[in-house]
């Protein structure tokens, strides 16, 4: 090949990056949203538990509410940091493939470097660099990246939004009175809504006039 081509990947190891990098996108992506979302239903449900046993006091209603934004903010932040701020390049992709393939990785890295004219060591011959480039993604061609996406996180994460979030749908199904006045008190944990309970007075009379110091009874 003249020395003027410019040296590439092959399109076959680009298409094989391209697959790990949307294998990546869909784990990480499940993992922060169930685990975020399990987060907030995890601080709501404990709040409508607490409701069940008395009247939740404002502070632990907003610490409540913190700590479920906080472990949803931890998520988003997690995922954030591999998907916008550090975007995975092919040299990333290519240190994601050596925790599974340790030596295919380490050869992965060497021809990323290759490619990059930047990276390429200086008088090393184009030839001798394209002639690698060929054998690593020949070799490369013969495994499959995605083995070594993990998908246990996301599992977890989304077997953890199921467990928080089932109860949490049967309460809302069971007594959406209660649960509509949970959801209010935990999202404004510091305004004064009064708690809903399960008990209703019927019958109470609008005016009773009782000796003033002396035991009544109130039928109701």
């Amino acid at each position: 090949m003249p020395s003027e081509v410019p040296i590439s990947l092959p399109d076959s190891l680009r298409a094989q990056f391209a697959a790990l990098d949307r294998a990546l996108w869909r784990t990480e992506t499940t993992h922060a949203v169930a685990g975020g979302v399990a987060a907030l239903a995890a601080s709501f449900a404990l709040l409508f538990l607490c409701d069940r046993v008395g009247d939740t006091p404002k502070a632990l209603r907003t610490a409540l509410l913190l700590a479920g934004v906080a472990g949803a903010a931890w998520f988003a932040v997690r995922w954030c940091r591999s998907w916008v701020w550090q975007r995975r390049y092919l040299r990333a992709l290519s240190n994601v493939v050596q925790h599974g393939h340790r030596r295919l990785g380490d050869r992965l890295l060497g021809i990323v470097e290759l490619a990059e004219e930047k990276q390429r060591p200086q008088n090393m011959s184009l030839a001798l660099c394209r002639a690698a480039i060929r054998q690593v993604s020949a070799d490369a061609a013969k495994f499959d990246f995605l083995e070594v996406v993990n998908s246990r996180p996301a599992r977890f994460a989304s077997i953890a939004l199921a467990s928080v979030l089932v109860p949490v749908v049967l309460a809302f199904a069971v007594a959406p009175a209660a649960g509509w006045n949970a959801l209010q008190r935990w999202a404004a944990p510091v305004a004064g809504i009064p708690r809903y309970t399960f008990i209703a007075l019927e019958n109470v009379p609008a005016q009773l006039v009782v000796p003033h110091g002396e035991p009544f009874e109130l039928v109701a």
